[in-house]
């Protein structure tokens, strides 16, 4: 008899897990059925969802990197600045020599794969400067990322020429906000594949597990051999690389870089 109980306890659907699992996508379902009923049906046509979708890549892009510095127990406030100090820096590099305002007269013409590596270059660089401060030398990531906040938007707008729009970009550059591949648009194409990527690296590689091992215990991790400041410091450098992207794709959109770029994406 009791057996039977126990057996019948342990069967039952754990409701509050499913629940706290899954209350976001309920809530995700419910915006969507109000707005379809709002709009008259109009919310959920193909079109329309395309760029629904196509707006908020950027954002996913930098939520799977924040994904991972969340995982260990970290945040990171400075993927707005990163993405207006990256944007800035790659469009720098991709504007056309008819522009009226060069931001570095004599480099136009330069192939489109620079402006793109100085784009992700300069985002990993300041995700690693924030990993290594966290990591070298223990300033918890809340402090600091809101320094690194505050300097890389000082520096986007010194980079600006004090604040001035880049524009007049390549249309090579361009083809990262506006163009197709696959019959994708091209943010939407760099979310899926951020996140298959980001997906196969936490649940079927060491990095991954090393990364939840980082999480759920510090101790534990470094005692089983985990390099915890190298693994802090990829973590961070991943975060800012993937915030560089999306400053790309951002400017590549607008057709325009901006040192407010990403206000308060964080």
């Amino acid at each position: 008899m009791t057996s039977t109980a126990t057996e019948a306890k342990t069967a039952r659907f754990d409701w509050g897990g499913f629940i706290k699992k899954y209350a976001i996508v309920g809530i995700l379902i419910l915006f969507i059925i109000i707005m379809t009923i709002l709009s008259e049906g109009s919310f959920i046509q193909p079109s329309n969802l395309i760029n629904v979708v196509n707006q908020i890549a950027p954002i996913g892009i930098i939520a799977t990197g924040m994904t991972f510095v969340i995982i260990i127990n970290g945040i990171d406030l400075s993927v707005g600045s990163i993405v207006a100090m990256s944007a800035v820096v790659s469009a720098s590099l991709a504007q056309l020599p008819t522009a009226p305002k060069l931001l570095f007269p004599g480099l136009q013409g330069l192939p489109i794969i620079v402006a793109l590596l100085a784009g992700l270059g300069i985002g990993a660089l300041l995700g690693a400067i924030n990993g290594g401060l966290v990591a070298g030398f223990g300033i918890p990531p809340f402090i600091a990322t809101l320094g690194m906040m505050t300097a890389a938007r000082g520096a986007a707008n010194i980079y600006a020429d004090n604040g001035r729009p880049v524009s007049y970009l390549t249309p090579e550059f361009n083809f990262l906000g506006s163009g197709d591949f696959l019959f994708i648009p091209m943010p939407i194409f760099l979310l899926l594949l951020v996140g298959v990527v980001a997906h196969f690296a936490l649940n079927y590689t060491r990095f991954g597990r090393h990364t939840y091992a980082l999480g759920g215990n510090e101790q534990a991790a470094r005692v089983s051999g985990i390099n915890i400041k190298m693994l802090t410091l990829g973590i961070f450098t991943l975060s800012g690389f993937l915030a560089g992207l999306a400053g790309m794709v951002l400017a590549a959109r607008v057709q325009s870089a901006v040192p407010t770029l990403g206000t308060s994406m964080e």
